[in-house]
């Protein structure tokens, strides 16, 4: 018998709000986020669900990640109408206003309601492409935005890429061939980078 222990956790970021903030303005690759704004722009704020990691941070990242977004925002002019942030609970139900607020603070949550994505509600969905599979239906606020910023916690490394945004925001619809069964059929590792599962939803 072999016991498999997963590696010791990293020591804990002292003061991790600025250390948000650094990654925005120096991000590991791409332009900072600022940069990535202009006038008028339309941004939607994607925060993964909470459901993940399984079990649950003794605290929740994704407080101060949101908090530090929504400052840089408003301070370089995406203030309230322009700015819609949601919940990628995909298929998941909807969390109530206070869960919300007991994970993301009322200082987030107060200045900028946070609306649940809704699989069902056709009106929230547009349909940006068809697939032989059946339409390709997302968020509405999301597919319209002209910029979207992803928060996500990365608790395997499927999570890392563009999973939990699409699945988190897709139409039943479209929900309904992401998870097909054969996508596992012959896949011996499906929920690692490089897989046909990870593949559909890019």
């Amino acid at each position: 018998c072999r016991v498999l222990a997963p590696p010791l956790a990293l020591p804990a970021l002292e003061d991790f709000s600025s250390h948000v903030a650094q990654a925005l303005e120096e991000p590991a690759a791409g332009e900072p986020l600022a940069r990535l704004l202009h006038k008028g722009s339309r941004v939607a704020v994607v925060v993964d669900d909470p459901s993940f990691p399984v079990p649950a941070c003794s605290h929740d990242c994704r407080k101060e990640m949101l908090e530090e977004v929504l400052k840089l925002l408003a301070a370089h002019g995406a203030g309230h109408g322009r700015v819609n942030v949601v919940m990628a609970n995909g298929l998941g139900r909807k969390w109530r206003q206070t869960e919300l607020t007991d994970l993301l603070g009322l200082k987030s949550t107060a200045s900028f309601p946070i609306a649940c994505h809704d699989a069902e509600a056709q009106q929230g969905l547009l349909r940006i492409g068809e697939e032989p599979e059946g339409p390709v239906e997302l968020n509405r606020q999301v597919a319209e935005a002209d910029l979207v910023v992803y928060l996500n916690v990365a608790s395997m490394p499927l999570l890392a890429g563009l999973h939990g945004l699409v699945s988190g925001t897709a139409g039943y619809r479209t929900a309904r061939f992401l998870g097909a069964p054969q996508l596992f059929d012959k896949e011996e590792a499906p929920l690692l980078p490089g897989s046909a599962y990870e593949l559909v939803h890019e």
